[in-house]
């Protein structure tokens, strides 16, 4: 029922019913109205020998164990999972962003604080000891029933059951943005971006955000414990990316009020919470490493171009990828008035410069410096080239627009070689890999030297990056000199 179900549900994203996050609030506000009716129930029923059971648990307290109390601790932190799925689903929030999310953030906590605490208290002191043992997931329904009856039992599992189900519809939302964003940003194949012809939602996705899932109920045997635990490594590390890369923005904007102090702090009890999850449920932590592992050697190598640099050393594929980045520079030339690769070739009888400047931003003094080569060897033009790295295969989606970033640095550069009363030819081409575009440019354009600005970058930056620099380094043409400058 649950494959089934995760199946029904990935179709309602495929076709792209909004109703569903209508009827995931109505679904929210019921089991909501039904926590409280098991609250007030409770409160109603309970006389002295119950109360006195309540006083008792609270009172053991003083017996806990610090790693019971971190294990606790950390526990608690998935009554917060609302507040993840927020992050999740910005991008398909209500404009403001910012407002919507504040009021859905402020909705769940006060949920949280007005039903978690007693619901926890009254399950663990008023239910039989073989419930407890054996029915953890089940504490409140049991509940219900304990306090009246098996209508509140029915209606419990009835409201919970149908929001988990929702629950998951917002998970497959946000893993499929979240997949969408890594696509965009070449860490997953270009192909994942495909829009359905008939619908135009992201299918292929909405497929993997469903297959998943249903790969890890079939695994687990639909195990709630095990389930429980893996989802407790998902969230509570996701919860420390998030607070501390909040942490890091207000950082770098210059923010050290109390505001900032408070989110260190944050941060710091998230990752004791995440690190007691991950050293006392061992194997959700060896389930959860080896699924973030088995992303992240797809992800860098994919980034690295060294997959897609394997396939395109096939002749077949490598003809392909030629035609399809003539056709992405036509369309694109055609468009938006820029001198292609290929374009830039046939100007060279006319137009003619021993040096290429590989433009990636801003950077006057890499202009500077090209300008004062060729004034020594007599010459009055520069070529300025920005190659746009669309990793995957042929080159990704040929109807997306070129990068703005691109376009100013290249109007830089031409600006820029205007104060210096020379000619700057603006390039663009595509490639899957940038150093590959370089040296083909390179190459096409018969120049003898390429200029590529570096600078001090962290060690992240080097990962992602340096490769560029690398691959050139063994990509340029013969008698071609590559010159660094900052």
């Amino acid at each position: 029922m649950a494959v089934g179900f995760l199946f029904i549900l990935a179709m309602i994203n495929v076709i792209g019913i909004r109703e569903s996050a209508a009827i995931s609030t109505v679904m929210a506000i019921a089991a909501f109205c039904v926590n409280i009716a098991v609250v007030i129930a409770t409160l109603v029923i309970v006389g002295p020998p119950e109360w006195n059971a309540i006083w008792s648990n609270l009172t053991q307290g003083s017996t806990l164990t610090f790693t019971g109390f971190l294990v606790g601790f950390g526990g608690a932190w998935l009554a917060f999972s609302g507040l993840e799925s927020i992050s999740q689903l910005s991008p398909a929030m209500n404009e403001p962003v910012k407002r919507t999310a504040k009021r859905g953030m402020i909705y769940v906590i006060a949920s949280i604080v007005i039903t978690s605490p007693l619901l926890t208290l009254f399950s663990v002191a008023l239910l039989p000891e073989h419930i407890k043992a054996t029915e953890s997931e089940r504490f409140i329904s049991e509940l219900g029933y304990y306090v009246a009856g098996f209508g509140l039992k029915v209606s419990t599992v009835c409201t919970a059951s149908v929001l988990l189900l929702f629950a998951a519809n917002t998970a497959i939302i946000g893993a499929y943005h979240i997949f969408l964003a890594l696509s965009r940003n070449g860490y997953l194949p270009s192909i994942i971006t495909s829009r359905n012809r008939k619908f135009g939602t992201p299918h292929i996705a909405i497929a993997l955000a469903t297959i998943v899932p249903v790969l890890v109920v079939f695994m687990t045997k639909g195990n709630l414990q095990l389930l429980g635990d893996m989802y407790a490594f998902g969230l509570l590390g996701a919860f420390v990316l998030s607070s501390s890369g909040v942490d890091v923005i207000r950082w770098r904007e210059g923010k050290r009020n109390w505001v900032f102090w408070v989110g260190i702090f944050t941060t710091f009890l998230l990752v004791v919470a995440w690190m007691t999850n991950l050293l006392t449920k061992h194997l959700a932590t060896v389930f959860g490493g080896f699924i973030v592992s088995l992303g992240m050697s797809v992800a860098l190598p994919y980034k690295q171009g060294w997959f897609t640099e394997l396939f395109y050393k096939i002749p077949y594929f490598a003809r392909i990828a030629t035609a399809r980045i003539k056709q992405v520079e036509h369309e694109s030339e055609e468009e938006l008035e820029l001198v292609s690769l290929a374009g830039a070739e046939e100007l060279r009888p006319m137009y003619h410069s021993a040096t290429l400047i590989a433009v990636l931003r801003q950077n006057s003094r890499l202009i500077a410096e090209a300008v004062t080569r060729e004034k020594g060897l007599g010459g009055n033009m520069i070529y300025a080239l920005y190659v746009e790295e669309r990793p995957g295969l042929f080159v990704g989606n040929a109807t997306q627009r070129p990068l703005a970033e691109g376009m100013d640095a290249l109007r830089f550069a031409v600006q820029e070689a205007q104060k210096h009363d020379f000619i700057c030819v603006p390039v663009w081409t595509v490639s899957y890999d940038a150093a590959e575009g370089i040296a083909r440019a390179a190459e096409k354009l018969k120049v003898d030297a390429v200029l590529m600005g570096v600078g001090q970058r962290s060690a992240i930056y080097n990962l992602f990056r340096g490769h560029v620099l690398r691959g050139v380094i063994k990509r340029l043409p013969e008698g071609c000199r590559l010159l660094l400058t900052t």
